[in-house]
């Protein structure tokens, strides 16, 4: 999908977005032309949740984060 960055959002977080091999996007999803597009409100870098939780320590795996490519 297609993801429309407008100026404000790529200067409050475009750092996140030439610099991050992946990143978490939020936004919503507007029709244009019979089509859905996904306009971004704001650009993180990923991190992935499994990395911060405590497998190792607590010895299960509660949440786990997937990309989609």
């Amino acid at each position: 999908m297609n993801v429309t960055c407008f100026d404000d959002v790529y200067q409050r977080c475009g750092h996140a977005i030439i610099t991050s091999q992946y990143a978490t996007v939020r936004g919503f999803v507007q029709r244009r032309n019979d089509f859905p597009a996904f306009i971004a409100t704001s650009v993180i870098p990923y991190r992935p949740r499994i990395l911060a939780d405590s497998v190792i320590q607590r010895g299960s795996l509660k949440t786990a984060d997937f990309l989609v490519g």
